[in-house]
């Protein structure tokens, strides 16, 4: 048989310790939640994107609309991604994913590519290429699509009335 007083000092001391496992895995968990983790890799991710193309926004228009051209990755994920990363660098720029506009932003791996885009596209002209990331830039489109139309940067020349359409 055993002894009476024993049974409450265990009930104590499991009590006790279960206590102090839970407040050792709260804290644990406290400091090393994983959205702790997913925050700081999305807060890299806008670092990487504000330093890539952060520096196209001195050369694009204050305000408007810009373009978008990149290359293609193979991965429709990762294409959408580095738009949304250009449109979070460029705000308060509206970014469209065509050429259509009066400037468009560039994103391409390398100048090579660049320069292939700029063939196949014969309407855009380089402007600006970053010279610590090749493959980032600004273009110009010198044809835009309705040329009485006016550039969304820019506000529309009055009509003249010697002008047909």
């Amino acid at each position: 048989m055993r002894p009476t007083w024993l049974t409450p000092i265990c009930w104590i001391a499991a009590l006790a310790f279960a206590g102090v496992a839970v407040r050792a895995s709260w804290i644990d968990l406290r400091d090393n939640h994983p959205a702790d983790a997913v925050a700081d890799s999305r807060k890299d991710v806008a670092l990487r994107a504000e330093a890539r193309f952060g520096r196209l926004r001195p050369v694009l228009p204050p305000f408007g609309v810009v373009g978008y051209l990149a290359g293609k990755t193979g991965n429709p994920e990762a294409d959408n991604q580095y738009y949304v990363l250009v449109q979070y660098a460029l705000a308060p720029l509206i970014v469209h994913r065509s050429i259509d506009a009066m400037y468009v932003a560039a994103n391409f791996p390398d100048s090579a590519t660049l320069q292939q885009a700029l063939r196949e596209n014969p309407t855009l002209r380089l402007v600006w290429e970053d010279p610590r990331i090749r493959g980032v830039a600004v273009l110009q489109n010198t044809s835009p699509p309705d040329a009485n139309a006016a550039p969304a940067t820019q506000p529309a020349p009055p009509a003249s009335p010697e002008r047909r359409p």
